[in-house]
């Protein structure tokens, strides 16, 4: 629970806009729209977005938002998205009994094939809720 709280305050911090808009510069414009990116992530992680719909959000071209996310934090939005998505099936798998297919889908994986690969990728391993038990 702590880790997703940590991208949703991190995005909230990050996509404070300064006051005054004419003294930003291109970089200082570039991160802001970045942040606007992580935040939209962070609130709708478990639905169906793609790259195109993330950067409409901050109305940049979606091959120019995955340049300026990735400049800006070091990961694509595809990373971003999964660990925030990674992160919300962690903190499920640890607080319910909710059936592991549920939970992938409730975190916006669209198969469960897709869950296991970046979960395995991520967390190392494949049999989380048995070792946490």
């Amino acid at each position: 629970m702590e880790i997703r709280s940590l991208f949703f305050r991190f995005a909230q911090m990050r996509a404070a806009v300064p006051s005054s808009q004419t003294q930003l510069t291109p970089a200082a414009i570039s991160d802001n729209r970045a942040n606007q990116m992580a935040l939209f992530m962070s609130q709708h992680f478990d639905e169906a977005i793609t790259v195109a719909a993330i950067a409409g959000q901050v109305g940049l071209h979606p091959n120019y938002a995955m340049t300026v996310f990735k400049d800006t934090f070091g990961l694509s939005l595809i990373e971003y998205l999964t660990q925030q998505r990674i992160a919300h099936a962690q903190q499920r798998l640890i607080i319910s009994d909710t059936p592991v297919t549920d939970i992938a889908l409730e975190a916006g994986f669209p198969t469960l094939s897709h869950f296991y690969m970046a979960f395995k990728r991520l967390c190392g391993m494949s049999k989380y809720r048995a070792l946490l038990r």
